[in-house]
């Protein structure tokens, strides 16, 4: 089982979903595969008009065939083992021991979700949700409109987000979530063995949580695999972390399988209201860095923030040669001061974490 492995990738129309499931597979370098191509085997082998096929994922349609002129499926039996074979026809009956499969419906219908399920029991699945926001589905579906294919139907901005967040009840429990669906590239920060116990441990200690969170919310902004998330967890906290690999999110919902994990920057992030946020050895990554501290500040009135700051008495932000590769630009802790303290009542330099291969980085508690 430890060597198949298959990436489902969901959304509604216009989601993004084709595009990120190439990304993927192409950086995997795996076969890529969208599901709705194999309506077209199960149009041909049920004598379907092309019309009908859109209509042939539909649970309804599953339920009663008749609904498409189906009473009959003669050897098939019933739409559940017509689409098997389908699957079957369209894999050339040896599935790849890894892959990427796309696809609307696989979620939507239940019955479909179980043939996956039941097709790759011996398999590995990791499982995303391409969720843009409003504005950029508009701009998605604009561009489809230019050059063809299915439109989905046009929605209001309250019924889009509605149905949203009903198809993201289909969804497994454990589904990336990707909310940043304008930066697709899929591995954009390398590798999950950063963060470990000899490391990690001591810079808990450093950000003083409460050791009682129970019903508190919990947002580990740049989460990482999700060690600092499972502390909090630990600690009776609802865990929501962001961050902007999908491999790193992989592993967090491996160690905190309650909480709730999405693919995102933090400036393409929509913030809610949270009791705790942690952004832990990331803020020189971010841009807009006075606007993120603005909006963290509007979402919480507790925030630990821990960051390299820049060797400087003035106020100033620099690129530096050890970091450019990376894109990180490090901040004065005079201009940094000056954005907390703009936004919280209270800001405190609580210790320093230790970092073994770069200067030992100071932890601010902030609070209003």
């Amino acid at each position: 089982m430890q060597d198949k492995r298959a990436y489902l990738v969901g959304g509604l129309g216009c989601s993004g979903k084709t595009t990120f499931g190439k990304k993927l597979a192409i950086e995997k370098g795996i076969p890529y595969s969208k599901a709705d191509d194999v309506y077209f085997i199960v149009g041909n082998n049920l004598g379907i008009s092309q019309d009908k096929i859109s209509l042939l994922p539909m649970q309804q349609t599953w339920e009663n065939p008749d609904s498409l002129g189906l009473p009959n499926l003669g050897v098939y039996g019933s739409m559940y083992e017509c689409v098997k074979q389908a699957y079957l026809e369209f894999f050339s009956y040896n599935i790849p021991k890894a892959f990427v499969l796309e696809g609307e419906a696989l979620f939507w219908n239940k019955h479909e979700r179980d043939l996956v399920n039941e097709l790759l029991k011996d398999y590995n699945k990791t499982t995303f949700c391409l969720y843009p926001d409003y504005e950029q589905w508009l701009r998605n579906r604009t561009d489809r409109i230019a050059k063809g294919g299915h439109i989905p139907a046009y929605r209001e901005e309250k019924e889009y987000n509605d149905l949203y967040l009903d198809y993201l009840s289909y969804m497994p429990e454990q589904t990336i979530i990707v909310k940043d669906t304008i930066n697709l590239d899929c591995s954009p920060t390398g590798g999950t063995n950063y963060q470990t116990d000899d490391f990690s441990d001591p810079k808990w200690e450093v950000f003083d949580f409460p050791k009682d969170m129970t019903g508190k919310t919990f947002l580990d902004i740049s989460c990482n695999t999700g060690w600092f998330s499972k502390k909090a967890s630990d600690c009776g906290a609802k865990v929501i972390g962001i961050d902007i690999s999908w491999q790193v999110l992989d592993e967090a919902y491996k160690k905190v399988p309650s909480g709730k994990f999405l693919l995102s920057k933090i400036e393409d992030f929509k913030l809610e209201k949270y009791d705790y946020v942690l952004s832990s050895s990331a803020f020189h990554y971010y841009k807009h860095r006075e606007d993120v501290i603005r909006r963290i500040a509007e979402s919480t009135d507790y925030f630990v923030l821990e960051t390299p700051v820049l060797d400087s008495e003035i106020e100033d932000i620099q690129y530096k040669d050890d970091f450019m590769k990376s894109f990180c630009a490090l901040v004065s802790e005079k201009l940094l001061l000056k954005w907390l303290n703009k936004y919280f009542k209270k800001v405190e330099k609580i210790g320093e974490t230790i970092q073994p291969n770069s200067s030992n980085r100071p932890v601010y508690l902030c609070t209003k």
